[in-house]
């Protein structure tokens, strides 16, 4: 509650009358050809602003309009011509299940917070599946995943600048951790992985040594603050999502040491920026900073309560539970906290499915009509998203281009999986194959 106060201090009318009006106008004048890529390049950006707290009135505009971009992706992907493919029968789970959370928690005391989250998970998964809808082809997978990219470089840019001209302020006292104008250091990891990840899948596919190169700087940007923000699973989740590009990378002697060269000095020329602020020692300790044990304390919790979490309960919180002192830092732990397998079954399901999906069209990539690097590519970044879950709870209703991913991703592979499965063929290839 307390970040909501703040927003809503920082924000005026004027202000997002201003908000409004502007992306209204960029929507009534956006060709429809590229709306949908244009709208995606913009919700990558303006989606992660509003975890920048300290940017004032901006972050606070982002809060309140964040769904006029995802508006915009969903009015374009429905409106756009062409072929439309069929959505899975799992993917309708990720918009039945904030309909059953919003009745567990719906006699909770802070029922509004978990609405929110609800509706937020029902408005992202939703606007995933229209966009599935229209990806019936490399490129036209290629243009989503690329116009991510282009779009989170609005906060990578920001993270650089702070670290550059504001490195006092951009690291947490006594604790020395990179939080850049107030972004939490576990918000920002997700989109340091991604990023890298993409730029990693770029560094394949470009063929043009200076589009290579800007992959490069951008990697080298993204593991400098990624190990300025101290955070042990980060590098985890940003490693698993380059082992694409790793692997690649590794056959290539010459592109390799060219590689390191770049991204290396990239990152020296940024690190020295951390001096005197940082402090990674966290990364060599063997704690768990309670997180673990968190979730055991949320797990007597939800086996007092195993079928319905807290649907009927009085007074309880959407939050944090009663008798643990922080939230769960756990997708899949507080998905049963709130609602019990009621609420966790289906979405588990839910996860099977696409990683036996996942698993099934990797097995049978020669058959695909998708360049390996991007099909990797694709299934990292969805792997390292599903162990992210395990030490934070952004991956079904947090406002941010990672959340926005598992969906689309999801449906992707279940989608994929069945086509393959039935000899319906889009990115599944009936004749010779462009890429093996």
């Amino acid at each position: 509650m307390d970040r909501i106060t703040r927003h809503l201090e920082n924000l005026s009318i004027a202000h997002l009358m201003l908000a409004l009006v502007a992306m209204g106008i960029a929507a009534i004048l956006m060709p429809k050809k590229y709306g949908m890529e244009a709208s995606l390049i913009i919700a990558a950006a303006w989606l992660n602003l509003n975890r920048f707290t300290n940017l004032g009135p901006i972050a606070s505009i982002s809060k309140a309009t964040y769904w006029m971009p995802v508006i915009a992706i969903m009015w374009f992907a429905y409106t756009r011509p062409g072929n439309r493919n069929t959505v899975p029968s799992v993917a309708w789970i990720y918009l039945i299940a904030p309909i059953i959370g919003c009745i567990c928690i719906a006699t909770t005391g802070d029922r509004i917070i978990g609405f929110v989250q609800f509706a937020n998970m029902f408005l992202l998964a939703l606007t995933a599946i229209l966009v599935y809808r229209v990806v019936d082809s490399e490129e036209s997978f290629i243009r989503v995943v690329g116009s991510i990219f282009v779009g989170l470089m609005v906060p990578l840019g920001i993270s650089v600048l702070a670290l550059v001209f504001f490195r006092a302020q951009s690291f947490i006292p006594g604790i020395g951790r990179f939080a850049p104008f107030g972004i939490n250091a576990n918000q920002l990891v997700p989109i340091l992985a991604t990023v890298m990840a993409l730029a990693g899948c770029g560094l394949i596919g470009f063929k043009a040594k200076a589009y290579r190169i800007v992959c490069m700087a951008v990697i080298g940007a993204g593991a400098t603050l990624l190990i300025a923000t101290a955070s042990r699973q980060g590098i985890i989740v940003a490693a698993v999502s380059m082992l694409p590009a790793a692997f690649w990378a590794a056959k290539r002697p010459l592109l390799l040491g060219i590689m390191a060269v770049v991204t290396v000095g990239v990152g020296v020329w940024l690190f020295r920026f951390t001096e005197g602020a940082a402090s990674t020692d966290r990364l060599t300790e063997a704690t768990t900073s309670g997180r673990y044990d968190n979730s055991f304390v949320y797990a007597s919790m939800i086996a007092k309560r195993p079928i319905g979490g807290l649907l009927g309960t009085k007074g309880m919180s959407v939050v944090v539970g009663q008798e643990a002192d922080k939230i769960p830092h756990n997708s899949y732990v507080g998905v049963a906290y709130l609602g019990g397998l009621l609420l966790a079954a289906p979405l588990a399901y839910a996860i099977f499915k696409t990683l036996t999906s996942m698993y099934y069209v990797l097995w049978r990539r020669s058959q695909v009509n998708l360049q390996p690097a991007v099909l990797w590519t694709a299934a990292s970044i969805l792997g390292a998203i599903y162990l992210h879950g395990l030490v934070n709870d952004m991956i079904f209703w947090s406002v941010s281009t990672w959340t926005f991913l598992h969906y689309f991703l999801s449906c992707f592979f279940i989608g994929l999986a069945n086509q393959l499965r039935e000899n319906r063929y889009s990115f599944a290839a009936q004749q010779q194959l462009r890429y093996a």
